[in-house]
């Protein structure tokens, strides 16, 4: 599994390095492990704070990640929605949830497996598509 997450970032810095010269924004959207940190909370980082600094000025990271989210309450409190309407063709959404939407006892983040996280995922992904962006 690393192996193949490790060869589609590569494949994604390649993409993004042979790119035409428009910018490229690429949307992060998850929890705390992406999300950025407090600079009082240093040297806890989530790796959607440091992304950026693996491009060049040709491709900009926008980290909408946040602590304590899940697919669910991303979705309910509106920030896909903020995400969604600034995505352009071209553009890529890395989607990272899952250990939030486990929650059982915290209906507001709790996205039962069989049904609604996969129903989630669902709609990101096929959302991004029909912006002519790519899901990751």
């Amino acid at each position: 599994m690393r192996k193949i997450g490790a060869l589609l970032f590569l494949a994604f810095i390649l993409i993004a390095g042979c790119a035409p010269s428009k910018l490229i924004t690429v949307y992060t959207i998850g929890d705390s492990t992406m999300a950025n940190k407090k600079a009082e909370v240093y040297p806890e980082t989530g790796w959607g704070q440091v992304f950026q600094n693996y491009f060049d000025s040709k491709v900009r990271v926008s980290n909408h990640a946040v602590n304590g989210r899940s697919s669910k309450s991303f979705i309910d409190e509106g920030r896909w929605k903020i995400v969604l309407d600034s995505l352009k063709r071209g553009d890529y959404v890395f989607i990272q949830f899952g250990h939030n939407d486990e929650k059982a006892d915290k209906p507001a983040v709790y996205a039962d497996p069989s049904t609604t996280y996969r129903k989630n995922l669902e709609k990101y992904i096929e959302e991004t598509r029909a912006k002519g962006a790519t899901p990751i």
